[in-house]
């Protein structure tokens, strides 16, 4: 069993495009029915889209972690609790440029069962 992972644990693996805002920043969400979980996530960016004057372009790069709530890496320290989500900067992180209108994540979410 994974490092830091209990036995009555569930991870749920996602890849997912989310759209960046104008200053570089997304949301990713824990969504669930139940209540009283609380959720850590994880998201490792590995691409990300830019638009110029002859369209838009994807650009892959070396998966890079960007967020772990667990940790405080990208986010406040701390679990997130169901249907809720976080602000995320992910514009001019890792290899991410700032103009990026989109990354690719692998998002991992942890859930205590």
């Amino acid at each position: 069993m994974p490092q830091g992972y209990g036995v009555k644990q569930r991870v749920y693996p996602t890849n997912v495009t989310r759209q960046a805002n104008s200053h570089g920043v997304t949301q990713p969400q824990a969504r669930d029915d139940r209540r009283g979980h609380t959720y850590n996530i994880i998201a490792d960016a590995f691409g990300f889209y830019t638009t110029d004057a002859t369209g838009t372009a994807f650009t892959a790069m070396a998966p890079t972690r960007i967020l772990d709530t667990s940790s405080g890496l990208g986010v406040a320290q701390g679990k997130i609790g169901a249907n809720s989500s976080i602000t995320l900067r992910v514009g001019g992180v890792g290899a991410v440029p700032l103009n990026a209108t989109a990354v690719v994540l692998r998002e991992l979410t942890r859930v205590r069962g």
